[in-house]
C-alpha cells in the first residue's frame, strides 16, 4: 500500500482558467477583489494557484491558469456550497471572467510524501 493510502481524501474545487484579453488586469481583480472573497468561505483550508508555464510536448496548454481551493473533505466542501461566502464568489467570477473561460471541477486530493 503506498504512503497516503487509507487516509481520508481531502477535497477540492478547481478551476482551469483560459487565456483572458487583458491577463494583467485579470490577475488585479483575481489577487486584490476575487481572493480576499475566497479566503472567507467557512472551511477553507489551503488556495493555491498559478500560471500554466508548459506542457512536456511543447504543445499550447489547455489552460493559463489553474486554482485549487481545499477543504478537509467533501462534506465540508458540500457544507461550504451553501454558504453565503460561496455564493458570493461564484457571483463575483461574473465580473471578471468570460462565459466559457473556466471550467470549475469538485476533485479529491490526496498527499503522498516523497521518499
Amino acid at each position: 500500500m503506498s504512503e497516503g493510502a487509507g487516509q481520508p481524501p481531502m477535497a477540492r474545487i478547481v478551476a482551469f482558467h483560459k487565456t483572458p484579453p487583458d491577463p494583467e488586469a485579470w490577475l488585479d481583480y483575481y489577487r486584490d477583489v476575487h481572493l480576499p472573497i475566497v479566503r472567507k468561505i467557512p472551511g477553507v483550508r489551503n488556495i493555491r494557484w498559478g500560471n500554466v508555464l508548459r506542457t512536456t510536448d511543447g504543445s499550447p496548454p489547455p489552460c493559463w491558469l489553474i486554482s485549487d481551493v481545499y477543504f478537509d473533505n467533501m462534506a465540508a466542501l458540500e457544507s461550504a456550497l451553501e454558504s453565503a461566502e460561496m455564493q458570493e464568489a461564484f457571483a463575483d467570477t461574473s465580473k471578471f471572467i468570460l462565459d466559457g473561460n473556466v471550467q470549475i471541477m469538485f476533485c479529491e486530493a490526496q498527499d503522498t510524501p516523497p521518499l
